[in-house]
């Protein structure tokens, strides 16, 4: 029983063995595997967008420590031109024959040893010549002095030479019409003195002291080429002729 057993079982694995192998064979031949689908790739579309680097460039440069010197020009303190004496303050101008006191806004020109004849009364010669003028200069100080040689002079008595001084310096007009002389007069306490006035209507004014020394002669003259100036500056003028100071040895 058991070796018939075994034969059968061996046909059983046989024929099994066989119907495996040929189910193997005709599945291989007649059944082919659909591929797998290869899912297709998804498009995204993304806008070009063009970007234009931006540069940025910082400058970095450093500036060295440099004194940087800018002229200014101050302009100076204008000070009011002013014939209230009270508000004036004076300075001193003085040489070897006279001192006076004027403004401190005026200009002081000074012309020495000039040398320079004064051909129309005498051959005597320039000594010294001071001019102070105003700011605007619209008035003039004049301070002549001339040598007149040894022995004392004395202011002539007479008239004529001083119209013929006018005469000279305005030959347009008549002097004797436009002249006045006041022999009352004093230039630092020294009595040979003479004032001469000139008045041109609508022109000119002026007044002019003159005295001698021992030695000198003097002539101290306030004028102006407008009447109406003149005669606002005229008490200044006369104040500044007031602290006239003469070096020269008085007269007797």
């Amino acid at each position: 029983m058991k070796v018939e057993n075994m034969k059968y079982l061996l046909f059983v694995l046989l024929l099994v063995v066989v119907l495996i192998t040929a189910g193997c064979t005709s599945g291989n031949q007649n059944v082919v595997a659909a591929p797998t689908a290869t899912p297709s790739p998804t498009i995204t579309t993304i806008p070009t967008i063009i970007q234009t680097p931006i540069q940025t460039i910082i400058s970095t440069t450093v500036t060295p420590d440099v004194t940087i010197i800018k002229n200014v020009t101050v302009k100076p303190t204008v000070i009011p031109d002013t014939t209230i004496i009270d508000d004036i303050v004076f300075l001193t101008f003085a040489d070897r024959f006279v001192s006076i006191k004027y403004p401190n806004t005026w200009t002081v020109e000074a012309t020495s040893e000039h040398d320079l004849e004064l051909t129309r009364l005498t051959n005597n010669k320039l000594v010294n010549q001071v001019t102070i003028y105003n700011p605007g200069k619209t008035v003039a100080y004049n301070i002549t002095t001339w040598d007149i040689g040894v022995n004392a002079w004395r202011i002539s008595d007479q008239n004529d030479w001083v119209y013929d001084q006018v005469r000279w310096q305005f030959p347009e007009y008549d002097p004797k019409s436009i002249t006045g002389i006041d022999r009352k007069c004093l230039i630092d306490n020294i009595h040979t003195c003479l004032k001469q006035t000139v008045t041109i209507p609508n022109k000119a004014k002026l007044f002019k002291y003159w005295t001698v020394t021992l030695r000198y002669g003097y002539a101290f003259e306030l004028s102006s080429s407008d009447a109406t100036t003149y005669d606002a500056y005229k008490n200044l003028g006369e104040y500044m002729t007031n602290t006239v100071k003469i070096s020269d040895t008085r007269t007797t």
